[in-house]
């Protein structure tokens, strides 16, 4: 699994599921990519062949969906609110807002891209 500090992770247990998201080589470096799961939708920002970041693409301010056409220079900015979030750490931008992405551990099995899936993201607005 990563050795990435998380700043929000994923609650572990019998509900997690493991999720293949493909090869390893399909994630190209620098460039975001959502990939839809049967747990939601799921970012990876592939930092360079040895750094891979992986969240859960939902905006823990209001649940919004992210997308990859929103990021640019290493930042994910929310289309709904335009709250910002580095790519590298998942940590909010915006003064004041400390909740981050929701980090998924991973590990790459086989040049694949496993990942561990909570059964449920947690609600942002706390419901």
């Amino acid at each position: 699994m990563s050795n990435d500090l998380p700043t929000f992770a994923a609650p572990h247990g019998p509900e997690t599921v493991q999720v293949d998201l493909g090869p390893v080589a399909g994630f190209a470096d620098k460039t975001p990519r959502v990939v839809q799961s049967s747990r939601g939708p799921i970012l990876v920002y592939r930092e360079s062949p040895a750094v891979i970041h992986v969240y859960l693409a939902i905006c823990p301010h209001m649940g919004n969906h992210l997308r990859e056409q929103d990021c640019a220079n290493g930042t994910l900015v929310c289309n709904l609110h335009n709250w910002e979030f580095d790519l590298r750490s998942g940590r909010s931008l915006n003064p004041g807002f400390t909740a981050g992405l929701l980090r998924l551990e991973y590990e790459v099995r086989e040049g694949r891209l496993i990942v561990e899936v909570p059964p449920e993201a947690p609600d942002p607005m706390g419901r």
